[in-house]
């Protein structure tokens, strides 16, 4: 499926299963289009370099994924976000310095949300961001499962100077729709076995329910928000201009654990640290 166009709402209600070389599900260019993916669809791209989702063009567009995105060949991405690059230049005019051509020349996210309620599944990545591709917010809800990392090359500064920023935002309450409300889901609960890595662009927000995170993480910042809980064995780099805050409940391990910060770490008076431990072992929390 290829969608064109603007302020398109298309939803992909047949399965799209692919298995050849190079293969893609849905590409999406256009601007301000909705894809909705119900809970009962598969979009495969089985083969080797296969692309379940790819967003190639345009601005502002919303992604509402409730069923099955898999990409599990050799170098497969379930979600690529990316303007591509040209063998005779990615700058306007061909000039080094000058405009890129992506999010930057088209003055707006490439993704404005991604809600995720379904299966993510990529051999290489499960969410891979290009370095000319700006998406605001990936919002992964109740029911959702994520097979693969979580990469974003994107580090791009606003007129202030600032870093743009993608929010990774863990535990947002859906509506009817499957999109995020904004509000806390209390009874969200995530395991992921994976890396997130970003370090100038992707910042966690933990906001409700418990999140297990389990990998090598390198982020922009990341915040736990009150009455959320963050668990796993994690290592966490967090860049100068970022900081990694608890508001709500760290809980290292899945039972004994342990979680590394290397960077700016703000415990709120609000947040509490839960640690487990008996005659033998105990869980640890150490800041670098």
């Amino acid at each position: 499926l290829r969608i064109y166009g603007e302020r398109n709402t298309l939803t992909q209600a047949a399965d799209l299963l692919s298995a050849g070389p190079g293969g893609v599900g849905v590409r999406v260019d256009g601007s301000e289009n909705t894809l909705i993916i119900p809970e009962s669809t598969r979009i495969h791209a089985q083969g080797w370099y296969g692309r379940g989702l790819q967003f190639s063009y345009g601005r502002e567009h919303t992604i509402v994924q409730r069923g099955e995105v898999r990409a599990e060949g050799e170098d497969g991405v379930a979600a690529l976000f990316d303007f591509g690059h040209n063998a005779m230049g990615s700058f306007a005019d061909g000039i080094e310095g000058g405009d890129y051509r992506g999010s930057l020349a088209l003055q707006g996210a490439l993704i404005k949300d991604y809600h995720l309620s379904g299966l993510l599944s990529g051999r290489k990545a499960a969410i891979q961001i290009s370095d000319n591709a700006q998406v605001e917010n990936i919002n992964v809800l109740q029911g959702a499962r994520i097979q693969g990392d979580i990469l974003s090359d994107y580090s791009t500064r606003q007129s202030n100077g600032e870093l743009f920023v993608t929010h990774v935002n863990f535990g947002q309450k859906a509506d009817d729709q499957g999109r995020a409300t904004r509000q806390a889901d209390p009874d969200f609960r995530l395991r992921y076995e994976g890396n997130i890595q970003g370090v100038d662009n992707l910042a966690v927000v933990i906001a409700g329910g418990e999140s297990s995170l389990n990998g090598q993480h390198q982020l922009h910042g990341l915040r736990v928000d009150a009455g959320a809980t963050l668990s796993g064995n994690s290592s966490y780099v967090i860049n100068p201009e970022g900081n990694f805050s608890n508001h709500g409940t760290l809980s290292p391990g899945n039972s004994f654990g342990q979680m590394t910060i290397q960077g700016d770490f703000i415990q709120a008076p609000e947040g509490r640290v839960l640690i487990e431990a008996d005659t033998r072992q105990h869980d640890r929390i150490e800041v670098q």
